[in-house]
């Protein structure tokens, strides 16, 4: 039966040109205006199969399969499926098809993805070969998965029980499960499960579809073979395709794939999304989450990172005798941002408190109406500056920031208010819903209105990331699967002009309406506590083994040994010549020559120049001013430019100015970056002012920054204290999510790589330091900070260091520069010396290898070091082997990470880390430098250049990436900055493209040290990990003289 459906595959083969389309019944077409293509819908008339192709000029072709995949209970057998069925198939039948087409593509994107009630696959390439390749392996893939037949698939992805051979301790393992454990750190998304547990107590949704790491242990492997058979089906299939591909070759490709299926009612059945009856009356819900320990006991000190950081406090920038007025007089400025009032300061920003989350279903996720206007409702509601909710919660020390939004990837919206660091959940329940009352009665002004409206036509007309495909495909299954019309999100003119008629109408009230049937009339509601609980990790670790004994005792200790050698054997088994052989893979010669082209060029308007790139921005202008901050001291830099926009000015309020970005720009932004400069070891660091806006509002758009930037009102002491508490939970957020990043940033800091060291002040563990130092400073001596900060803009802030970068099209780029001299004038003329050299006073990077003390399930690693000799394209191809046929296999297949990268860096500098890990020394052993140059000197080296091609071909794809417009903007931006020049990308894709096996062999011992070229710097290492994994490690421990916690 196998060889008669290869010989019908082989029959069907396309063998070029347009084909028939016989196989599917076109159901509609329709043009799209707002997207430049046209939409035709087809059935597959033998299985039901539902196809839509997004017919488009765009030479980025995207594919994605989606299957409606609603979980039945929490054993998270939609996402380890989403993992095992890309772990070979019937036609494919390689261990790791999805890393063997990584490594042999020039795909700009492929993964897959779990949904609350749909799992996704996507693909995209440029190339037609490729992505006629790519689509293929992954039809074959979803349909024909080789992980029904093999329970070993499942054990790697899932979990598993290991028995190490020589201790005789046993461990959990398994990608998908190390993934979720990840999930339990962060207080946001068990609000996000909880309140889909409270809102829909009756349908799928109450169960998390990634998994329940509790539960994941009790997932079998006939469940998962089932669960395929069921929601796997073509039946139950839902394919998009997007680009110039012609839909003939796309459709033929599909039914070669699915014509031995017949269709199935019962996997339409199963599938399909029952919406939630209302509730009758809001619920109340607590939960825990894992929070920081008292790690100074059990026989090992933990430094204090405020103490052990020692460059914020150490020196001052001396203050310029300027006076801040304390007091602005003005008693109808909003209280926040006036003066500092006599509150009860109820949020202890070092202490950790709940979380809570107010969350409403709103109706119909088939509503595009309802979804944009939500979307705004938020917005106007809670998350601009000056908003009624965060005002009154800020205002009132509440919360240290309050958030909301509209989670629309289910058959039901959910509109959410969430806050961090909650001292009083009752109290702040009872001050949203009076904020939102209040917001009610007042409404809403014209400017308001307008501006949310502006707001929200800017973002549906602006493709921000590429590739587009993917987000007109995501776009059409949000309604598509639910049984509703595929283009209803697409097709946004019609619906965006009746919100706009309705909202604008006289005395229509919209959005007071909506807040009042949406959310305080609204019964189906919850509110979720989030409570911070150090006892929680203990009882996860506890629960891990009585599992393990259970099953041990079940199956015996000498079983579970034996099963464990047979799966590490498994895992260490290559595979057959002849599988590998499938593999479809690209030539060198369908290769792009040519590196995109980026340069900027210099428009003069009399003496004044600017740095100008002409780009199809769809009428659209986007300005950059760029301040050297050469010699400023990096941690109140940072601090100034998180503020600046937060802060009211003498002429607006908070909430004012808010209203004014919104009605005349397409956004505003400041911050700071370290660049590092072409090809050397020094960056310079520059605080960037930036916006976009159509070109009639470009004026607008830079007296709004200039306003922003130079009358700062720094005596709204109580405003400053409140956006530096934002910015401290912010971060302490984004540490529990992606605790990596961090360890990278502190490990690059200590190596002294090109900019790392301000990287780390400005965005890393030392900028958790300086705002908490800050937010102190704020409540205890306010005046001494807002005038520093007033002192630091002068200088930070001085015309004498300013060049600008204009995007625009081309018949906007004269007129915008002519507007620049204006705002240059209104600049502060000030050269002062600098007080500080950042570069050295701003490190904080400790001198020895170090744990950052973080409330995880799972561990993250990262080790950096330095290389000798120059960066070269082959650079490229190296890391790629290094990345697929090392970190990939010792890391995540062996050690059970759920992810391992590498990066290399043009200033020398390099790093190999894991995340979502729960390994702690065995995996820094398997990340140093001497550990990769063990694996090249035996036999990592491609023999041959055809063995190396298809490396040197996937790292051409990276080098390639197609860019939207407001990206090409974005990267000739970086390109300008860091003096980095299109000859030199394109010698580095040349280099790349002729890399030889000796040359990999060279590279890899300049990179990782080989014979006679060591590195030249030691490597330098930080882990994240919590206090019980450091003690139950003792290798581990050892390993890190320095432990600081964090959290």
């Amino acid at each position: 039966s196998h060889r008669a459906a290869a010989e019908r595959r082989s029959k069907n083969k396309l063998n070029g040109g347009g084909r028939r389309t016989e196989h599917f019944r076109l159901v509609s077409e329709r043009p799209v205006r707002e997207h430049k293509l046209v939409a035709r819908e087809y059935t597959h008339v033998q299985t039901g199969a539902r196809v839509l192709k997004l017919d488009s000029k765009d030479d980025n072709k995207v594919m994605v399969a989606a299957f409606r995949t609603p979980p039945q209970n929490a054993h998270g057998a939609p996402h380890v499926l989403e993992h095992s069925v890309l772990c070979g198939s019937r036609t494919f039948p390689t261990k790791e098809p999805f890393v063997d087409m990584l490594k042999s593509s020039l795909q700009n994107y492929l993964n897959a993805s779990t949904y609350p009630d749909r799992t996704l696959y996507e693909l995209a390439s440029r190339n037609q070969k490729d992505y006629a390749n790519l689509v293929r392996v992954y039809f074959d893939a979803v349909f024909h998965p080789n992980v029904v037949k093999s329970e070993e698939i499942f054990l790697q992805e899932g979990w598993r029980v290991r028995c190490d051979k020589k201790t005789g301790k046993k461990e959990l393992k398994g990608v998908v499960l190390s993934e979720m454990k990840a999930g339990l750190a962060t207080p946001e998304g068990i609000l996000e499960t909880e309140s889909n547990k409270a809102l829909f107590p009756d349908t799928s949704y109450r169960f998390d579809s990634g998994g329940d790491p509790q539960f994941i242990p009790e997932l079998t492997h006939k469940e998962l073979v089932q669960f395929h058979s069921l929601f796997y089906h073509p039946s139950n299939s839902y394919i998009v395709f997007y680009g110039d591909c012609p839909v003939e070759i796309e459709l033929q490709m599909l039914h070669d794939s699915i014509q031995e299926f017949e269709a199935n009612p019962e996997s339409i059945a199963a599938s399909t999304i029952r919406m939630q009856p209302a509730l009758p009356s809001r619920v109340h819900v607590t939960c825990q989450y894992i929070a920081g320990e008292v790690t100074d006991d059990e026989g090992f000190d933990c430094d204090d990172d405020s103490q052990s950081d020692h460059s914020e406090g150490g020196e001052e920038e001396e203050q310029s005798g300027e006076e801040v007025e304390e007091d602005s007089g003005d008693d109808t400025r909003e209280g926040a941002e006036g003066k500092e009032e006599d509150k009860e300061d109820l949020c202890e920003e070092d202490e950790d408190l709940p979380h809570v989350m107010l969350a409403w279903v709103l109706g119909d996720r088939m509503d595009p109406e309802l979804v944009f206007a939500a979307y705004e409702l938020a917005r106007l509601l809670v998350t601009k500056e000056g908003s009624a909710v965060k005002q009154a919660v800020l205002g009132a020390n509440l919360a240290a920031s309050v958030d909301a939004g509209v989670r629309q990837q289910q058959r039901q919206p959910v509109f959410y208010i969430e806050a961090k660091s909650v001292p009083d959940p009752a109290r702040f329940e009872q001050t949203v819903i009076r904020a939102l009352e209040d917001a009610v009665s007042r409404g809403f002004s014209a400017d308001e209105l307008s501006g949310a409206l502006n707001h929200l036509e800017f973002e549906l007309r602006q493709d921000e990331a590429s590739p587009v495909g993917m987000t007109r495909a995501e776009d059409a299954l949000c309604t598509w699967i639910y049984g509703g019309d595929p283009l209803a999100l697409l097709m946004w003119e019609a619906p965006l002009r009746v919100l706009q008629h309705a909202a604008t109408a006289p005395a229509a009230r919209y959005f007071e309406g909506l807040a009042e049937r949406a959310l305080l009339a609204n019964p189906h509601a919850a509110v979720l506590v989030a409570e911070p609980s150090a006892e929680l990790a203990s009882l996860v670790a506890a629960g891990e083994v009585r599992f393990i004994e259970r099953y041990c005792r079940a199956r015996g200790d000498e079983r579970v040994l034996r099963e464990t050698r047979a799966m590490e054997e498994w895992l260490a088994r290559e595979d057959r010549p002849e599988d590998l052989a499938t593999i479809p893979h690209l030539a060198l010669e369908d290769v792009p020559r040519k590196a995109e082209c980026l340069s900027t060029r210099e428009l003069h308007v009399g003496d004044f120049r600017a740095d100008a790139f002409a780009c199809a921005l769809n009428g659209t202008t986007s300005v950059a001013a760029a301040f050297d901050a050469s010699g400023l001291q990096a941690a109140d830099i940072a601090l100034l430019a998180y503020l600046l926009p937060r802060m009211p000015t003498r002429r607006h309020t908070c909430a004012e100015l808010a209203t004014l970005a919104d009605v005349s720009t397409g956004g505003m932004q400041i911050a700071v970056g370290a660049y590092p400069q072409r090809y050397s070891g020094s960056a310079v660091p520059f605080l960037l002012a930036s916006g976009k806006a159509l070109a009639p509002k470009v004026t607008d758009l830079l007296a709004l920054l200039a306003e922003m930037l130079t009358e700062t009102d720094w005596s709204a002491h109580a405003r400053m204290r409140e956006a530096l508490l934002e910015e401290k939970a912010r971060l302490e957020s984004e540490l529990r999510c992606v605790p990596e990043l961090f360890c990278v940033t502190r490990a690059r800091a200590r190596l002294c790589a090109a900019g790392a060291a301000f990287e780390e002040v400005t965005g890393g563990a030392s900028y958790l330091s300086a705002l908490a130092a800050a937010c102190d400073e704020a409540r205890e001596s306010a005046p001494a900070l807002a005038s520093r900060l007033a002192a630091l803009a002068k200088r930070a802030l001085s015309r004498r260091h300013l060049r600008f970068f204009v995007g625009a099209e081309e018949a906007d780029l004269q007129a915008t520069v002519k507007q620049l001299p204006a705002f240059t004038a209104r600049m502060p003329d000030t050269d002062e010396a600098a007080a500080v050299d950042a570069s050295a006073a701003d490190t904080s990077a400790v001198e020895d290898d170090e744990a950052l003390v973080l409330p995880l399930l799972v561990n993250c690693v990262a080790v950096v070091w330095r290389s000798a000799g120059p960066f070269t394209g082959a650079t490229y191809a190296v890391r790629k082997i290094a990345e697929f046929d090392y970190l990939w296999p010792t890391l995540r297949v062996h050690g059970g990470a759920y992810g391992a990268e590498h990066r290399v860096d043009r200033d020398g500098s390099a790093a190999a880390y894991t995340f979502s890990d729960p390994r702690l020394a065995a995996s820094v052993t398997d990340l140093r430098p001497s550990s990769l140059a063990a694996f090249f000197e035996g036999g990592g080296v491609p023999a041959t250049p055809a063995a190396l091609e298809k490396y040197i071909i996937s790292a051409a794809g990276e080098q390639l990436q197609p860019l939207t417009p407001v990206e090409r903007c974005e990267q000739a931006l970086r390109q300008l900055l860091c003096g980095m020049r299109d000859e030199d990308l394109q010698r580095e894709l040349d280099e790349l493209l002729s890399t030889t096996p000796a040359a990999v062999a060279e590279e890899a011992a300049r990179l990782y040290g080989g014979a006679g070229t060591p590195p030249r710097v030691p490597a330098c290492v930080c882990a994240a990990a919590s206090a019980d994994a450091l003690r139950c490690d003792k290798a581990a421990r050892a390993l890190f003289p320095v432990v600081t916690k964090l959290l």
